[in-house]
Parts: C-alpha cells; structure tokens; sequence
C-alpha cells in the first residue's frame, strides 16, 4: 500500500515538472518588430551575387548610422532605379540611393537589411508607357455635353 503513494507522489512530481517546463519553453515572448528607418546616401560598393550593399551616408543627425553602412538585400528587397523596377545588378559605384529597412544585430557584423532601394542614375528620362499617352482624337476635339 506505501509503495503505490509513493508511485502516485513521484507521478505527480514528474508530471509537475513536466508542466512547468513546458510552460517555461513553451511560453517564450514573442520578438518584437523591426524599426524600419529610412537612409540616404551614395552607393561605395555592390555585389549582386551576395546580395550586399555598401553605401556612404549623407548627414543623418541623431541617428544611429553614420558613415560607411554595409547593406544586405534579401529574396524580398525591391529594387528600384530612376522609377523603374529593378535589380541589385543594375546599381552602379557613385549612385545616389535612399533605402528603407531595420537594423540587424543578430549577425556579428552589424548590418542594415534593406526592404526597399530607391536609386537615382544619371541618363534620359523615363519614357511615358504609350497606355498613359492622350490619344490624338481626345485631345483635338471637344467632348459633346
């Protein structure tokens, strides 16, 4: 009769303990969103293959960053230069560039991941897509009332 109290207290001991752990892993606080920030400067250095960035930034008071910030694009970056949808190949050394994205300090190296890359190139401006053109006939005549 005293050795199944006994099998009935350690039972509920492991089970105890068993709750309790799992409460405590179980239980973790969720990680809280990034900050997003926006920087702006001038491109240093561009490797596609590697998805890497590294830009000179232009007076950030009160921020964080300042200087040389190296950049990483990820499968989800957007890319765009002078308006038009792009890639991380089309960047050139000198462009001036504004990004928005979070800092990412779990790396041993602190990085900026960039969501979005707005990029200024020099050259011609963009075309008009011939959809958003007026059409000759709309722009001659009067519309009848």
């Amino acid at each position: 009769m005293r050795t199944s109290a006994n099998w009935v207290r350690t039972g509920a001991g492991v089970l105890l303990v068993g709750l309790v752990a799992v409460g405590l892993v179980g239980c973790e606080r969720p990680t809280p969103s990034h900050a997003y920030t926006v920087l702006a400067g001038t491109v240093l250095s561009c490797n596609p293959e590697a998805g890497e960035l590294t830009l000179e930034l232009r007076d950030q008071p009160a921020r964080k960053w300042s200087g040389r910030v190296p950049c990483v694009l990820t499968k989800d970056s957007e890319v765009y230069v002078n308006d038009r949808f792009s890639s991380l190949a089309e960047i050139q050394v000198g462009n001036a560039v504004e990004v928005i994205g979070y800092r990412e300090a779990n790396r041993r190296l602190e990085t900026f991941v960039v969501a979005y890359a707005y990029v200024e190139q020099p050259g011609p401006p963009v075309k008009t897509p011939p959809l958003l053109l007026p059409r000759p006939e709309e722009t001659s005549q009067p519309r009848p009332s």
